[in-house]
């Protein structure tokens, strides 16, 4: 896998660049069945970079996910609740929906894990139905490691309104901090600021 995306760095006369990896199946016959389907697909892209604003504008989705679904804790391609809730957004202006789960608990973006700051501790949802991004992780563990108290927490709309910030994160956004939600002003925090220069 490194020689294919070092290749494909090459060709494209990149040398920094989000590397995407998609494997399935591969073909097989019509239906949802998975047999005769023996011969996987592999799929790798580059996407340069591009800008991004220095922070984020979110808008609550309309579209719920199951809590405690066991599918979300793998990155497949069956995101449609996800694209569904991204088009809120783009058709909002926003730069990305904040998506709750059927007991009103806000969980996570369309592609992107949740953290707010609660006083000094830093806070995100537990992983009961979300996706266990790799930057979520690594943001935890360095958290602990700058002395920063982390916690998980399940947290509705209306307290995540109130709390003295709230970032999002991923591997291609890494850390961004949400200025709106839902028109709602989100106040900047020291920690976030700090989180993101560390990763970084």
């Amino acid at each position: 896998m490194l020689e294919c995306v070092a290749e494909l760095l090459r060709v494209n006369s990149l040398s920094n660049a989000m590397t995407r990896i998609a494997l399935t199946r591969g073909v097989g016959p019509r239906g949802y069945s998975p047999r005769g389907a023996i011969h996987p697909s592999l799929c790798v892209a580059l996407f340069p970079p591009t800008s991004r604003p220095a922070s984020y504008k979110v808008v609550t989705a309309s579209m719920c996910l199951p809590a405690d679904d066991p599918l979300a804790q793998f990155k497949h391609g069956n995101k449609l609740r996800q694209v569904l809730a991204r088009a809120e957004a783009d058709e909002a202006g926003a730069d990305e929906a904040l998506m709750l789960n059927d007991r009103g608990e806000v969980v996570e973006g369309t592609s992107t894990n949740v953290f707010w700051i609660e006083e000094d501790t830093l806070c995100t949802p537990p992983l009961n139905g979300i996706l266990p991004g790799t930057t979520r992780g690594y943001l935890v563990r360095r958290a602990e490691s700058l002395g920063i108290c982390t916690r998980e927490a399940s947290i509705t709309l209306p307290e995540l309104l109130h709390r003295s910030g709230v970032f999002v994160s991923s591997t291609g956004i890494e850390v961004m901090e949400v200025s709106h939600i839902n028109q709602h002003t989100i106040p900047f925090s020291p920690i976030t600021q700090r989180l993101r220069k560390e990763y970084r």
